[in-house]
């Protein structure tokens, strides 16, 4: 009798866990008849199934779209594909005990994304599995992934000089670690490391970030990262960096800008807009966009691109 009342008092709980599961589910299907694409595939449609709850979260997408879909409005990044994701999460909050005191939750995350083209033959492939996430009481978050990738090259691709990938399909897989401090204090950082492989190299490379945000009128970020790639003793090092300022001067007035740097292309470029608002329905803005290739060095830098624009926009409402 003890046991029957157990068993009817749990398959209660898991009857009200399960009215409490929000849901969401879409579908959609979209056809292009026009001159432009006019092959056998022009259609795309798929799905999406999410259950968005805070303990138990689950995500599963699916798309198709046409070797000849090619819309009027808008635009595709791949035709002639199928895609698929499937993405989960258990997140537990501590309610009493040690680790209530110093957790917000903890929490374990596992996801699958897959790229086939339209006669199911593999292009692309990613498993990531998250053994551990964690956040604290001041909201700094640390978390460990592994990842699972397969890659599929049409063709061979000389990444560098030293470092050259072979056509064919190619399985790889790296270890990430992530930790980020809380964004309510004045500066927060986040900082990325991976460490495994990248296609037929080994791979160690970091990313981190400065911020400083001490009221709502300045934001600034630095950003600086390192990738470090080795194959057969051949070692190629690429590094990128940014600068961020955002100015809130006030409600109608904001000024932001964008400095970026990478070795690989030996680019230097900045970006800069001053943004006038006087109404919800005008807007007027000055950018300046400047490029400079400074593969000799900084004193023989060579500008590439020289932009500056005026932008007017006005609603009229009737």
């Amino acid at each position: 009798e003890q046991w029957r009342e157990s068993l009817i008092t749990r398959m209660s709980d898991v009857s009200m866990f399960m009215k409490e599961l929000k849901q969401r589910f879409s579908t959609w299907y979209n056809n292009v008849d026009n001159e432009m694409a006019a092959g056998d595939d022009t259609t795309s449609y798929g799905l999406h199934l999410e259950l968005p709850n805070d303990t138990f979260y689950w995500r599963t997408r699916y798309q198709h779209i046409g070797t000849d879909y090619n819309p009027s409005l808008g635009f595709v990044r791949r035709q002639g594909i199928k895609y698929s994701e499937h993405v989960t999460h258990y997140r537990v909050r501590p309610s009493e005990g040690l680790l209530s005191e110093h957790l917000n939750y903890f929490m374990f995350v596992a996801g699958y994304f897959s790229t086939h083209d339209l006669n199911d033959e593999l292009l692309s492939e990613r498993i990531t599995f998250q053994p551990l996430s964690i956040q604290n009481k001041h909201s700094d978050t640390f978390r460990i992934a592994y990842n699972r990738k397969t890659e599929k090259l049409k063709q061979d691709w000389a990444f560098s000089d030293s470092i050259t990938y072979k056509a064919g399909e190619h399985q790889f897989d790296s270890w990430q670690f992530v930790a980020s401090s809380g964004t309510q204090r004045p500066f927060y950082t986040t900082f990325t490391v991976n460490y495994g492989e990248h296609f037929s190299a080994d791979l160690f490379d970091y990313y981190a970030n400065l911020y400083y945000q001490p009221n709502r009128h300045v934001y600034l970020n630095v950003g600086r990262g390192s990738y470090y790639y080795e194959q057969n003793n051949n070692k190629y090092a690429v590094h990128r960096s940014h600068i961020r300022l955002n100015v809130a001067i006030n409600a109608d007035w904001s000024w932001n800008t964008l400095l970026q740097h990478n070795t690989r292309s030996e680019k230097f470029s900045l970006f800069s807009r001053l943004r006038y608002q006087s109404a919800p329905d005008a807007l007027y803005q000055i950018s300046i966009a400047k490029g400079y290739d400074v593969s000799e060095g900084w004193s023989e830098r060579i500008e590439t691109n020289d932009e500056t624009s005026l932008k007017i926009n006005y609603i009229h409402r009737w």
